[in-house]
This record gives C-alpha cells, structure tokens and sequence, in this order.
C-alpha cells in the first residue's frame, strides 16, 4: 500500500512500482491518491490473501490504526515509523 498526495504527479511511485514487479517472491503494490478521493484504510488490508509484511511510514494516526488491526484474525508483520509534520 502506498498513499501519496496525488499518484500520477508522485516522483518516487515509478520506481516503487519497479522494484515491486522485479521482487522475488513478488511484492503486491496498491496506491492510494489523496487527490483522487482515495484514503487507506487498515480494513481494506484484510481482504488480501496470505502472510503479510506492513511497512508503514507515516503519520502517527496511520500506524496506531494498522497496529489495531494488526492482531486479528491473521496476524500481520508490522514494521513502523511515524512522524510528524512542524
């Protein structure tokens, strides 16, 4: 999951995109664009099959709300960095 600001004007999405396709074992990649009205939501994570690694970098209401639902009924991976903006 990637969230960005606005997805087609992101200067690092190609190269993560990239990197994902290239990955062995493949790495699912799914981009959200705040100016396309779109937001993650931990929620839409337990849809997706199988084990899952969560890195997440962002603000401290993203991570807490992924950790929430880290623990359900297929526990995630989470690795976590917040920040937060000045």
């Amino acid at each position: 999951m990637r969230p960005t600001t606005h997805a087609r004007r992101d200067p690092v999405l190609a190269r993560v995109q990239a990197l994902c396709a290239k990955a062995r074992p493949p790495v699912r990649l799914t981009v959200h664009g705040q100016a396309q009205g779109q937001a993650p939501r931990p929620q839409d994570l337990e849809a997706v099959p199988g084990p899952m690694d969560i890195c997440s970098c962002g603000p401290q209401g993203l991570g807490d709300a992924l950790h929430e639902h880290a623990g359900g009924r297929r526990p995630w991976r989470l690795h976590r960095e917040s920040f937060a903006m000045r």
